[in-house]
């Protein structure tokens, strides 16, 4: 096997622990959603605003005026982004808490492992951290789906690349196959982007 492939493993399992990393900040939305007061409930009296600054004109500033007959210039109406949903965010933090981030721990610490091996161009242990993390992702799968359609697709997806990648990647390690290893590397990057458009999805949420 080629120490190129290897390498090459070694790094998308260290782009991946980034990912995880970056879904599990992600769920920040957990305190925010559970320090949302539900509807009805009196809310704490809060701190007095800060001062705003008012911007003043300069005394004897030149004032612009339109010249006579011109029309006045109509601003545009600024663009804003759609709300954020209080009731899904809390539907997703449920999931996080429920077992999502727990899940994401256990891939999170696998791709660790696998980047260690990788650098240390131990084939058993290259082969052992995939069977780990298949059988992780196999957790991953059997929980419950995110309650967000465009957030579960692209979990979804995620899980099964990291499944076919943990798979080729045990039967690389086995044969001592750069080419099985390889696809292993690529299939773990296909489910790195897919996990980072859960990540945008989850930021989206939290608002």
């Amino acid at each position: 096997m080629t120490s190129r492939s290897i390498r090459r493993l070694s790094l998308r399992a260290a782009a991946l622990t980034v990912a995880a990393t970056a879904i599990l900040g992600a769920t920040g939305l957990t305190a925010s959603a559970a320090s949302t007061p539900p509807a009805g409930s009196s809310t704490p009296a809060s701190a007095p605003p800060a001062p705003v600054a008012v911007a003043t004109r300069a005394p004897d500033a030149a004032v612009a005026t339109p010249a006579p007959g011109a029309a006045a210039a109509t601003p545009e109406p600024a663009a804003s982004a759609a709300p954020p949903d209080p009731a899904l965010a809390v539907k997703v933090a449920d999931w996080v808490t429920g077992g999502g981030e727990a899940d994401l721990q256990r891939l999170g610490t696998d791709f660790k492992q696998l980047e260690q091996a990788a650098n240390d161009n131990d084939m058993g242990a290259i082969g052992a951290s995939c069977s780990t993390l298949s059988a992780d992702v196999e957790k991953a799968q059997a929980y419950d789906p995110i309650p967000d359609t465009t957030a579960q697709k692209h979990w979804a997806a995620a899980l099964d690349q990291y499944a076919h990648g943990a798979a080729d990647c045990v039967a690389g390690a086995a044969a001592a196959d750069a080419n099985l290893i390889t696809q292993a590397s690529e299939e773990i990057t296909t489910g790195s982007g897919e996990l980072a458009k859960v990540t945008q999805r989850l930021n989206e949420i939290a608002g």
